[in-house]
């Protein structure tokens, strides 16, 4: 029988004949770290930087669309022409061919510029799905965003600066690199947490080979406690015990990894709920 599920942790695993995996997971790796106080029109603004592996845009999707739709937030996509990651050849399904998803992002979307577009996260998901992209760049933004606005975040991301100096709106900027390493950079620190408690439960789901859509996320502020030790955290599949009613993780908080686990997250099984434990 083949994997059950497909994400960043299990996307370059092997297996032989009879399905039987002959390579093991990849640890995941998070840090976080305040960033320095940038001048805006809004005032001084501190932010929260995370560095996070490996994740899919696919993935970390899901998060930033609940985010969006929670706090009615704009997204500014800085990449791909969007049209450019509709497939060219028609792969008519039950539900759409290419052409009618063609249709359904320019409904979606509003060009701004060159590699300037307001999107729709859930459309964006929808083209991801089946594919990976290089680099991407995602901005979350506190209101409509006008052409003038899209130009100004994006010199101001160009320069290595906050998107939160150009346009104090701009909350949250979420880099995708070779759809595996995540940076988000976000004045909302509950934005990095939740993130990371989205790739934890993708790291569970690959382990019990499980859809991460069936099993809870650990809650924010365990995971704030874990990284408030040194600002990093690493799981790694040889650490992990699996049981027949809970999965205990084992966390390593060393910043280099170093180190072995010396706490853990539990995820009790009967109840989907996850326990901390120092």
């Amino acid at each position: 029988m083949g994997r059950q599920v497909d994400n960043a942790f299990t996307r370059h695993l092997g297996g032989n004949a009879g399905g039987v995996r002959s390579q093991t997971l990849p640890p995941l790796r998070a840090s976080l770290r305040p960033m320095p106080p940038n001048d805006t029109a809004a005032g001084e603004l501190s932010g929260t930087a995370l560095d996070l592996r490996p994740m899919r845009a696919v993935d970390a999707l899901v998060e930033w669309s609940a985010e969006c739709a929670s706090t009615g937030c704009c997204t500014l996509l800085i990449g791909p022409d969007p049209l450019s990651l509709v497939p060219r050849t028609s792969r008519p399904t039950d539900r759409c061919s290419s052409d009618d998803l063609a249709t359904g992002v320019t409904s979606c979307w509003e060009q701004l510029g060159q590699n300037l577009a307001v999107c729709e996260p859930g459309a964006l998901r929808a083209l991801l799905a089946d594919r990976a992209v290089p680099s991407l760049t995602l901005v979350r933004v506190s209101g409509e965003i006008e052409a003038r606005d899209a130009e100004s975040i994006q010199r101001a991301l160009l320069a290595g600066k906050p998107a939160w100096t150009a346009d104090f709106r701009a909350v949250s900027t979420m880099q995708v690199v070779d759809d595996e390493a995540i940076r988000l950079e976000t004045l909302i620190e509950q934005s990095a947490l939740r993130l990371v408690a989205e790739n934890v439960a993708h790291f569970l789901a690959a382990l019990l080979d499980r859809e991460p859509g069936s099993l809870s996320r650990p809650w924010p502020w365990q995971l704030k406690r874990l990284l408030g030790v040194t600002g990093s955290i690493m799981l790694r599949p040889e650490e992990a015990d699996v049981y027949s009613t809970s999965v205990d993780l084992g966390v390593c908080t060393a910043p280099d990894g170093n180190a072995p686990a010396g706490q853990s997250l539990i995820y009790d099984r009967p109840s989907d709920s996850w326990h901390d434990e120092q």
